[in-house]
């Protein structure tokens, strides 16, 4: 879990414009987003990139991530790229409300 949650937290520093928080309780990832709805946005762009994460009814900057225990390195290399393949995505969407 650290390999992933070190290129999490690599990936938010370097889209902090977007992508400003990591929050963790066990194994499951709360993601903060800086606009008011960006977790709902987040969501649909890291669907089109082939991650499945939703965002919380109670806060929707909040994208509830969880990437489960039994990863291997590759696998969170993968989804670590996919994430950031997400973001150009999301500031699109981001950029049309």
């Amino acid at each position: 879990m650290s390999f992933f949650a070190e290129g999490l937290g690599e990936i938010q520093r370097n889209n902090s414009d977007v992508f400003c928080g990591i929050r963790q309780k066990g194994v499951i990832l709360g993601l903060e987003f800086e606009h008011p709805e960006g977790a709902v946005f987040a969501s649909q762009a890291l669907y089109e990139n082939g991650i499945w994460a939703i965002f919380s009814s109670l806060d929707k900057r909040v994208l509830q991530f969880k990437p489960g225990v039994l990863l291997d390195a590759p696998l969170c290399q993968e989804i670590l790229d996919r994430f950031s393949a997400a973001l150009p995505l999301l500031r699109q969407k981001l950029s049309a409300v």
